[in-house]
C-alpha cells in the first residue's frame, strides 16, 4: 500500500523541498496551496497523513486543523504541523486543537520522515 500524504502549503519552494525529501520513499504526495482547497482535498482523497502549514493565504492552518478534527470522516487522520513559527504559543494552540506533531521549518529529512512513518504506523494499526 502506498502512503498518501497531503501537504497543505502556499509556498512553492517549501513544496518542492518536501517533494524532494519524500522522493526517496514510495509515498504519494498530494499538494494543496491554500486552506480551503486543502480541506476539500482531504475530503475527497482521505490521505493517511496531513502536513499542514500554519500560515496560509485564505484561512490559517489552525482553522483548517480545527475543521479537519471536527469532521468525523477526517478526524482520525494524523496532522503534522510543518511551520516556520517556533513560538510556544503557536505550538500550544496547535496541540490543543488536535495536532499530532509540530515540526519547525526548516526540518531535516530524517525528522520529517520519522514523524510521517510514526503516524502512518499508528494510523495503520487503528485501521486493522
Amino acid at each position: 500500500m502506498t502512503l498518501k500524504i497531503l501537504y497543505i502549503e502556499d509556498n512553492i519552494l517549501n513544496i518542492q523541498l518536501v517533494r524532494k525529501m519524500l522522493k526517496v520513499m514510495n509515498y504519494q504526495l498530494i499538494e494543496a496551496y491554500d486552506g480551503e482547497s486543502g480541506y476539500d482535498t482531504a475530503m475527497v482523497q482521505t490521505p493517511d497523513v496531513i502536513l499542514l502549514d500554519m500560515h496560509l493565504p485564505d484561512i490559517n492552518g489552525l482553522e483548517v486543523l480545527r475543521r479537519l478534527k471536527r469532521h468525523p470522516h477526517l478526524a482520525h487522520i494524523p496532522v503534522i504541523a510543518l511551520t516556520a513559527d517556533d513560538s510556544s504559543e503557536n505550538y500550544q494552540r496547535c496541540m490543543e486543537a488536535g495536532c499530532d506533531s509540530y515540526l519547525v521549518k526548516p526540518c531535516s529529512r530524517p525528522t520529517l520522515l520519522k514523524a510521517i512513518v510514526q503516524f502512518a504506523r499508528q494510523h495503520d494499526n487503528t485501521n486493522l
